[in-house]
């Protein structure tokens, strides 16, 4: 079932209704509230990262960061293709292979939810549920393309996904651009503290999708 006959990108993208480009936040890593992932219980609380943890080599902080497994991002996300665009609140929590992500609205209102098992992957939108084999599956059901999911869990914390080929450029010991899967990667603006991800741009095709990160938070 592809979108255009139930929910037409336009429905999808009028749900996204947050700012997107307001002033960067100071890019903090601190313990705040962990969420649990209704129906999994691997979610645990850890400890928080503290700064000084944080490697500055490239090398280093590539070997460190895909060792981190437990983790929480929010920000915003704007979504672009030839026709419309949109923004919404994104909230991304990460524990080994479980995944929940909420797109919000106006005053934190929930307007779209995915959660994805290693075996399953749920989206909860207007009402409705919809369930696939792969997040990638879900989308190209329900919008008609793709977006890797699997693979944006890797570029959101500045590093390629070791599961393809990728071509890189670095700088101040960081990705400045990353291609990958057909998908271009820039690395607009990275935190002064602790050098993570503070703004990506990523392109396929007519599809453009900026995610501005305000707030991280690295479990150990």
């Amino acid at each position: 079932m592809k979108w255009g006959s139930q929910w037409p990108p336009a429905r999808w993208l009028s749900l996204l209704s947050a700012a997107l480009l307001q002033p960067a936040s100071r890019l903090i890593v601190a313990l705040l509230p962990v969420l649990l992932l209704a129906g999994c219980s691997g979610w645990h609380t850890s400890a928080p990262l503290v700064r000084t943890d944080v490697p500055a080599s490239w090398q280093r902080y590539q070997h460190w960061m895909s060792t981190q497994q437990h983790w929480e991002l929010s920000g915003k996300v704007g979504i672009r293709t030839a026709r419309e665009s949109n923004s919404a609140g994104v909230s991304w929590q990460q524990q080994g292979e479980l995944t929940d992500i909420t797109l919000s609205g106006p005053f934190n209102a929930q307007a779209a939810r995915i959660q994805s098992t290693p075996v399953r992957v749920t989206l909860d939108a207007d009402g409705q549920r919809y369930q696939a084999e792969s997040p990638e599956a879900l989308l190209e059901q329900q919008l008609g393309w793709q977006l890797p999911v699997r693979e944006l869990a890797w570029w959101v914390r500045g590093l390629p996904a070791p599961d393809s080929p990728w071509q890189q450029q670095l700088e101040n010991e960081r990705l400045k651009t990353l291609s990958q899967k057909g998908w271009q990667i820039r690395y607009s603006r990275y935190s002064e503290d602790l050098q993570l991800p503070e703004k990506l741009v990523l392109r396929y095709e007519t599809l453009r999708v900026v995610l501005v990160i305000h707030d991280w938070t690295i479990f150990q």
